[in-house]
């Protein structure tokens, strides 16, 4: 029997270890074979987040990474500045579009998106036509593309957050900052997001211990 094999966008953080994590629980570990896609942005903290995700499917069985080039995904003076991205219309058509190019090649069954939600309707309603989008394209391709999940797409980030700790997921494997330094700087915006999840969700984020950051 062929083993199923999965594409988990992974960009080092806290919503691609957690839906990694879900999908190997989720399944039968001996016929899963998963490939965490991780798209080198430009960004100063790309390093960091390589070497993270790198962990992270060391940490699943049957994972690999597969790093792609995506640098015309932010303009020089965006990579520059941490705080600043591209909106997320137009990234994740990008990302997505990439990883159902991998899972064609692959002959994947499924497409993961771990995209978390702010718990509005008009957060739902993008997720769901960038989905239809992207499926509408490869359709054109195939008549039975890879399926395209996002499994953390109803959840806010602190429910994510209460989510990974319920999987037993190891937080200091998942890389948040923006800047590049090898403890976290606790003042860009990824920070900012990571430190409201955390207390929002009641827990302490063992990250901020500098004799906890992962050693990479």
């Amino acid at each position: 029997m062929e083993r199923a094999h999965t594409i988990v966008l992974c960009g080092g953080g806290v919503a691609s270890l957690v839906a990694a994590t879900l999908a190997q629980n989720d399944a039968q570990t001996a016929t899963l074979r998963m490939t965490l896609l991780h798209a080198d942005d430009g960004r100063e903290n790309v390093g960091l987040r390589a070497r993270h995700a790198k962990v992270q499917a060391q940490d699943l069985a049957s994972a690999r990474v597969h790093r792609i080039e995506m640098r015309h995904l932010l303009e020089r003076s965006a990579a520059l500045d941490p705080n600043r991205v591209p909106p997320e219309s137009l990234l994740a058509p990008q990302l997505l579009i990439a990883a159902m190019s991998h899972a064609l090649s692959y002959g994947a069954d499924r497409v993961i998106w771990p995209v978390s939600g702010r718990g509005d309707a008009e957060a739902s309603i993008a997720v769901t036509n960038t989905v239809l989008m992207i499926d509408g394209l490869a359709r054109s391709y195939t008549k039975s593309p890879p399926a395209i999940e996002t499994p953390l797409s109803d959840l806010k980030p602190e429910q994510v957050v209460r989510l990974g700790e319920q999987l037993g997921v190891d937080w200091t494997h998942a890389w948040s900052c923006l800047r590049k330094g090898r403890v976290p700087c606790g003042a860009c915006q990824g920070c900012a997001r990571r430190k409201a999840s955390f207390e929002a969700a009641g827990l302490r984020d063992p990250l901020l211990a500098a004799d906890a950051v992962l050693a990479v």
